[in-house]
């Protein structure tokens, strides 16, 4: 992994597609009979999963043919459920090698490649035409970015005007340090949390009208407790789930995560932004 930056070393665990195609070979499943859906449970890397996707989705008024950007895509699963549920064209970007090589072969399984484009790249310099999308969103991607003002001006600046701008991360809730290891960081110096105001107050100075601004923290805790009580009873994680994407102390990072949100220190947030 040399050459790799500090964000990439945390989340490239060097064998995500073989470790995918394995669990759904224990399923009795193999990639030549998937849909978007059935990938779901492993690729929405994200608060609630499908759940919270639908949620945020619904307030962004994507509609088919949109050409929409997805930033920090990871393996695509955002990226796909846009294409699949809206029908629209969506371009994905995200800084891990890995999660773009493991998200293009997973376009191929399901057939949405012709309206899913993964790429390596950087929040913090898009290299897309001024007004180029018609839409924009970002998923639990952020809290990885110390610079969210270039990250907001660089958003705006690719979004053609009236579209929406959709975002849903964790942000910093009450006072207090944060355990680690967590899904986004193995310790502070790749996590950069903000408060929900923080966020507004940058939008805002981007240009952006903030529309709505969704504390998600009930629905954080409630999924977490769900999730911890689901892999007590069954003495450990699916075949199937989110784990293989956190390497060997997903474990860890769940629990580290679980007591954060239980605690009142970080919540997930949705904010809807327009551009003018």
């Amino acid at each position: 992994m040399n050459g790799m930056n500090e964000i990439e070393r945390h989340y490239a665990v060097g064998n995500i597609l073989s470790a995918i195609k394995d669990a759904l070979s224990a399923l009795g499943r193999s990639e030549n009979n998937l849909s978007v859906d059935d990938l779901s449970a492993v690729d929405e890397f994200h608060i609630g999963g499908r759940i919270a996707s639908e949620h945020l989705f619904k307030q962004l008024g994507i509609g088919a043919g949109d050409h929409i950007l997805d930033l920090g895509a990871g393996i695509g699963g955002g990226a796909r459920f846009a294409a699949d549920r809206y029908g629209a064209s969506v371009t994905g970007i995200d800084l891990t090698a890995e999660y773009v090589e493991a998200g293009r072969e997973m376009n191929e399984w399901v057939g949405i490649s012709d309206r899913v484009e993964l790429r390596v790249g950087d929040a913090i310099d898009l290299k897309f035409p001024d007004e180029f999308f018609d839409g924009a969103f970002t998923m639990h991607v952020l809290m990885n970015v110390k610079d969210k003002p270039k990250v907001f001006a660089e958003a705006y600046r690719v979004l053609k005007p009236g579209a929406v701008f959709g975002i849903y991360d964790v942000m910093k809730y009450g006072e207090g340090d944060i355990r680690f290891p967590v899904p986004w960081a193995t310790d502070g110096s790749a996590s950069f949390l903000a408060t929900a105001n923080g966020y507004v107050s940058e939008l805002e100075a981007a240009g952006f009208t903030v529309e709505a601004v969704n504390d998600r923290h009930e629905f954080g805790v409630g999924f977490f407790k769900k999730v911890m009580e689901r892999l007590k009873t069954a003495g450990g994680p699916p075949a199937f789930g989110l784990h293989l994407l956190m390497g060997s102390n997903a474990k860890e990072k769940v629990e580290n995560l679980t007591a954060n949100l239980i605690e009142g220190l970080v919540a997930p947030y949705e904010i809807i932004a327009r551009k003018p």
